[in-house]
């Protein structure tokens, strides 16, 4: 790159007495992105599209634990109501029990049940007889399915 010297001194001069920056221009057109720019531009693309990736795998895991805790609760509270439905005098609301299986699938010998998309769940309840007071029962219901803590709601039957 050639400058004439004469002009290069003469901007100097002017940009000192006005605050001014110098510019060199150069006999080049320097139109368009150079190679180095266009290769940062992609490593700097492909590093945001890696972390969006990571993102999508996240949230999709995400999506799948909510949605296993979301059938455990929809079970479990369908358990419960049909566990206070039945009648006061009934033996197993009347007796101190733990983890009694609960039949999700009344249909078959199984007692668990599948879900598509969410799993295979299976349900447990518990009475405690004269709690909190007497002539009530607790009754504790509690849902599980792989990949997942248990779902426990708990609730009170006045037998009396």
């Amino acid at each position: 790159m050639l400058f004439n010297i004469e002009d290069l001194f003469h901007r100097l001069e002017r940009s000192g007495e006005k605050g001014q920056s110098v510019e060199l221009q150069s006999g080049h057109n320097d139109k368009g992105f150079s190679l180095v720019e266009l290769l940062m531009a992609i490593t700097l693309l492909a590093i945001g599209l890696f972390a969006v990736a990571g993102m999508q795998t996240v949230a999709m895991n995400a999506n799948t634990i909510a949605n296993k805790i979301s059938v455990s609760s929809s079970i479990a509270q369908e358990v419960m109501e049909d566990i206070i439905s039945w009648p006061q005098d009934s033996p197993s609301l009347n007796t101190t029990a733990a983890n009694i299986v609960y039949d999700l699938d009344k249909g078959s010998a199984a007692t668990t049940i599948t879900v598509t998309g969410a799993g295979t769940f299976s349900a447990t309840y518990s009475t405690t007889t004269s709690t909190p007071i007497s002539g009530m029962t607790q009754i504790a219901v509690r849902v599980t399915c792989s990949g997942i803590q248990p779902v426990i709601i708990t609730s009170y039957k006045r037998l009396t």
